[in-house]
C-alpha cells in the first residue's frame, strides 16, 4: 500500500473515532477524495477488522468506541494550534473541562515541544470583540443542558425574560447549543400553556436548571440554519428584505475584509466607495449596525430601512435637544 493510502486511511480511522458521525460525502470533502475512494478505504478497515458502522439516523459512519489505538503523536505545529485554541476560550465556552483537557494534552507533549510551545505562546496574541461576561454563565446550567441535550430529556428552568425583566418558570427542550457574535444560545421547543413554539434562549439567563424523566422527540423538520434563516445575527424577522448600502471609502477596508453575512455581495463604485447588498430575514438588527458607521454609510433600499435609521436618529436626536434645553 502507498504511504499517501496508509496516511489517508489513518485520517480516516481518526474522523470515523471522533464524536460525530461523518457521511461518505463529508469523508471524500474532509480527505479530498471522491465517494468510490472512501468506500474503497472503508473496505480495507472491514478487512483489517477495525470495527466501523453505518447509523441510518445520521446517515454517517463511525468506530465503536471499544476499538483502540495508540496515543496520538502531536507535531509542534499541530500542539501549538491546541494550545491556542484553549487560550481562545475567551470565546466564552462555559465549560471548565475544556481548560482541564488542554492541560491534559500540554502535559503528554514532549518536553522540547513543550518548551518552543512555551517560547512561542507569548509572541502569540488573542485580541476579541467584546463578548458577554463569563461570569454570568452558570456552570451547572450549562452541564444539565448538555445532559439533557444528550439524553433527549425535557428540562424545568428559572428563566430571566429581558423583555418582562422577571424570571419565568419555563419547561423547555434542547436541541442545540450555538455561539453566535457574543453570546452562547440554546436552540429548542419552549413548553408554555400547552403550546410549544420553536425558541432560542440565550444561556446566561438561565439561573436554574433540572431535568425531568420525560424524553422528548427531535421533530424531522427541525433545523438550526432552517430555524436562523437569513437573519443578521439571530433575531430572524417574518420578512426578507434585500439590503443595499453604500459606504463611504473612509470605511470601506474595513467592511470588504469581513464576511458580515453569507449573502453578502460587494461592488467598487466610481468615488472610491462601496455598494454593500446583503439578504436578509428582518431589519432591526442591522440598524444598530449601520448607525456603527455613522454618516459613511448611507441606506439606499429598501425604504423601510431608510425609515427605521429615519426613526433612530429622530430618537436620538431628541434625547441630545433635552441635554441642550437642560445646559440652558
Amino acid at each position: 500500500m502507498y504511504p499517501a493510502r496508509i496516511s489517508r486511511i489513518l485520517r480516516l480511522i481518526s474522523l470515523l473515532r471522533s464524536r460525530r458521525h461523518y457521511t461518505a460525502d463529508e469523508l471524500a470533502d474532509k480527505l479530498e477524495v471522491s465517494r468510490r475512494t472512501i468506500y474503497r478505504d472503508l473496505n480495507v478497515l472491514e478487512q483489517a477488522g477495525i470495527p466501523y458502522y453505518y447509523d441510518s439516523d445520521t446517515g454517517g459512519y463511525h468506530i465503536l468506541d471499544s476499538f483502540f489505538l495508540p496515543p496520538v503523536s502531536f507535531s509542534f505545529e499541530e500542539a501549538l494550534a491546541l494550545i491556542l485554541a484553549g487560550n481562545f476560550r475567551d470565546a466564552q465556552l462555559p465549560i471548565v473541562e475544556y481548560s482541564k483537557a488542554i492541560e491534559k494534552i500540554e502535559s503528554i507533549l514532549p518536553a522540547d515541544i513543550r518548551k518552543h510551545i512555551a517560547a512561542t505562546e507569548k509572541r502569540i496574541h488573542i485580541k476579541q470583540s467584546p463578548l458577554t461576561d463569563p461570569e454570568t454563565y452558570k456552570e451547572d446550567c450549562y452541564t444539565k443542558i448538555h445532559e439533557a441535550m444528550e439524553q433527549r430529556r425535557v428540562i424545568k428552568c428559572n428563566y430571566y425574560s429581558a423583555a418582562n425583566k422577571v424570571y419565568m418558570e419555563i419547561e423547555f427542550e434542547p436541541y442545540d447549543m450555538f455561539f453566535a457574535k457574543r453570546s452562547w444560545y440554546v436552540a429548542g421547543r419552549f413548553c408554555h400553556n400547552e403550546v410549544k413554539d420553536i425558541r432560542i434562549l440565550k444561556l446566561n439567563r438561565f439561573e436554574t436548571v433540572k431535568m425531568t424523566d420525560r424524553i422528548y422527540t427531535i421533530p424531522k423538520d427541525y433545523n438550526l440554519e432552517r430555524l436562523l434563516g437569513n437573519a443578521w445575527n439571530i433575531m430572524r424577522g417574518e420578512k426578507s428584505y434585500k439590503v443595499k448600502i453604500h459606504f463611504a471609502p473612509e470605511v470601506i477596508e474595513n467592511i470588504s475584509d469581513t464576511r458580515w453575512h453569507p449573502t453578502q455581495k460587494i461592488k467598487e463604485l466610481k468615488d472610491g466607495g462601496i455598494e454593500f447588498t446583503v439578504t436578509i430575514d428582518g431589519l432591526d438588527e442591522i440598524v444598530w449596525w449601520i448607525l456603527g458607521y455613522g454618516y459613511f454609510a448611507k441606506v439606499i433600499e429598501p425604504p423601510e430601512l431608510k425609515e427605521l435609521i429615519r426613526n433612530t436618529i429622530d430618537k436620538m436626536r431628541a434625547v441630545y435637544s433635552e441635554d441642550k434645553e437642560n445646559a440652558k
